[in-house]
């Protein structure tokens, strides 16, 4: 079972995920971001939410797979992948503007972000390679996330910050998430056809 998060993961306020993100009826998430680089704004925010529940998920699911008495379960891996800064239209857009309403100055948005992303990004085949290897390298560990240490670079297993593995953040996503999808999800017994 594969992830995908990102470096944002570890953006969000306070290093925790928000409750109102995840909650069934959500209507109030704050709007957009007033300016570019607004690393706090609601719109990053919620993006850096997803990046760190797709992390906490992968780190609950670990936990509770490993718990399981059935050996055929404790089988299954739970991993996760970041593809660092790729030159993909989503950094594009976060940097250069394609998409948010944010109007850049001419040189920013056709000399200076183009040029930063040239030199600290890496290829979109680059950022590929964590998921990749994640879906089909036989030596995968459960309950890593794989990718650059930065933000490119060779793909290694990142060591969890504190806010990834937190007790509460596991709880609170793992009970928002069935609540969500209406569906208890229990880890006893894996049955083959």
């Amino acid at each position: 079972i594969v992830q995908h998060t990102s470096g944002m993961r570890n953006y969000t306020v306070d290093n925790r995920l928000g409750e109102k993100y995840f909650a069934k009826d959500r209507d109030d998430l704050g709007g957009d971001s007033k300016y570019f680089g607004d690393t706090k704004g609601p719109n990053i925010q919620r993006y850096a939410q997803t990046k760190l529940a797709n992390s906490v998920f992968m780190y609950a699911l670990d936990e509770k797979l490993k718990s399981s008495k059935d050996e055929s379960i404790t089988k299954i891996c739970s991993i996760a992948a970041h593809p660092g800064i790729s030159n993909t239209r989503i950094e594009r857009s976060k940097f250069v503007g394609d998409d948010m309403p944010i109007k850049l100055s001419f040189f920013s948005r056709y000399f200076l972000f183009p040029m930063l992303l040239k030199f600290f990004a890496q290829s979109q085949e680059d950022g590929a390679i964590g998921l990749i290897k994640c879906m089909i390298h036989p030596d995968v560990k459960s309950g890593s996330l794989y990718g650059p240490k930065g933000v490119k670079g060779n793909v290694e297993i990142n060591p969890p910050k504190a806010h990834e593995t937190n007790a509460s953040n596991k709880e609170m996503l793992w009970k928002a998430s069935e609540e969500a999808t209406g569906l208890k999800f229990s880890i006893q017994h894996l049955e083959l056809e």
